[in-house]
């Protein structure tokens, strides 16, 4: 390394001689004067320490506590550390306040609408319970449905399902109770309502036309039928007085004038269980030519029925009635997708049932002549009158001899029927 440069040397030494100018002129600090100290008593020493240093730690009740570890530190205490002397801290006496009266409040409107807690707050106080509020508005929107029952006492079945019947009415209505008058079908007065109501089965549910004045009617207006003044509840029966006539209906199997028994059925041609049906009762008649006679009655579910119901009355015109049913139900399946495709069901089963007639070589003429008279199918809605007279709201239903079935059922099971009724 180089020794360092002369003009170097000359440039410190010229730092050190402004350093030793600038002490020389530094001038001495002179002390000051010092006061004299006031007369005061060490007690009121302690109590402006004590002020001071309360002044220092006291802080709001909301105050941060990293802002008071802060004022401990800064106050020379360690913080968590407490002082001697005793601290005024304002108390905030609104939240519990708050927290009363809110739980007085609940305490309130519970008593008001609780009757289990009005009853326990009662029996603490010794006083009688009275209703809840909730509980006289139900009461008084509560409505009255009066029945008149016609139902055979001596058919110690009949009742218990009366009364789950109209158990259920009360379970499916709000706010609805129910009263009955019963009356024995034996008795004068229950044979009227059957003849006035038109109906040939027991039990029958009347009521009068304060039902009309129910808030929740419109849901439930399909179930009745008002007749004569009354409103009578649609109801499959358990006991029925006479069995269908066979009337203007057609049959196949035995002359049902000649037959031991006699099957009418309600069917529809749209309906998919009556299909099922439909190869039994002709396996049926088959095996008892002589015995056993089909009556085929319709029952109008809607759609295309009643032109359907037409149709297999007008190919029996041409005698092929059962033949017209039988291909029908066979290719139900086609009818089905046909009636889908077409907004119109009435021209979709027209062209439907119009290949049908081709196939089983009708006169077309004669068959839309038929058709458009409307004959059949004001027969339909007869038919379909007539069991509702029987209590019937569905499809299959039929009668063997005067045994009702509801629902399609086996080969076995209606050949028993028939069996048993042979026996007779």
């Amino acid at each position: 390394m180089s020794p360092p440069s002369n003009s170097l040397k000359l440039n410190i030494t010229k730092m050190k001689k402004k350093e030793t100018t600038a002490k020389k002129a530094t001038p001495k600090k002179t002390a000051k004067p010092t006061a004299k100290k006031s007369p005061v008593s060490k007690p009121q020493v302690a109590k402006k320490s004590a002020e001071n240093l309360s002044r220092k730690k006291t802080s709001s009740v909301f105050e941060n506590p990293e802002n008071q570890a802060s004022n401990s530190t800064s106050s020379g205490m360690p913080p968590g550390a407490s002082s001697s002397t005793k601290t005024h801290k304002s108390f905030n006496f609104w939240p519990i306040l708050t927290f009363v009266l809110l739980i007085a409040f609940i305490g309130i409107i519970a008593y008001q609408y609780s009757m289990p807690f009005r009853a326990q707050v009662d029996s603490i106080l010794s006083r009688k319970t009275t209703p809840a509020a909730s509980e006289v508005v139900a009461q008084k929107d509560t409505f009255v449905i009066p029945f008149t029952v016609v139902y055979n006492p001596q058919d110690a079945q009949q009742k218990p399902v009366i009364e789950k019947y109209l158990q259920n009415v009360e379970n499916n209505l709000e706010n609805t109770k129910t009263t009955v008058n019963w009356l024995s079908s034996a008795d004068q007065q229950g044979k009227d309502l059957l003849e006035k109501s038109g109906r040939k089965y027991l039990p029958l549910f009347i009521t009068d036309e304060s039902i009309k004045q129910h808030p929740q009617f419109a849901s439930f207006a399909l179930a009745l039928d008002q007749k004569n003044g009354m409103y009578v509840f649609k109801s499959e029966g358990m006991q029925y007085l006479e069995a269908p006539a066979v009337g203007d209906a057609r049959f196949i199997g035995a002359d049902p004038a000649k037959a031991e028994v006699v099957i009418v059925e309600y069917q529809s041609m749209t309906c998919h269980f009556c299909q099922q049906m439909h190869p039994i009762f002709e396996e049926l008649v088959k095996k008892y030519p002589k015995q056993v006679s089909v009556v085929d009655k319709h029952f109008d579910r809607g759609g295309p029925d009643q032109l359907l119901g037409a149709a297999i009355e007008c190919a029996g015109d041409q005698g092929k009635f059962n033949e017209m049913m039988t291909a029908v139900y066979a290719d139900q399946q086609n009818l089905f997708a046909a009636l889908q495709k077409d907004p119109d069901p009435n021209k979709a089963a027209k062209q439907f049932v119009d290949e049908k007639v081709k196939s089983l070589k009708l006169s077309a003429s004669k068959f839309d002549a038929c058709i458009n008279t409307g004959n059949y199918q004001t027969k339909v809605q007869n038919h379909t009158q007539e069991a509702q007279e029987f209590g019937i709201q569905g499809t299959p239903s039929f009668f063997v001899n005067k045994q009702f079935v509801g629902g399609a059922i086996d080969k076995d099971a209606l050949e028993t029927l028939v069996q048993a009724e042979l026996k007779k």
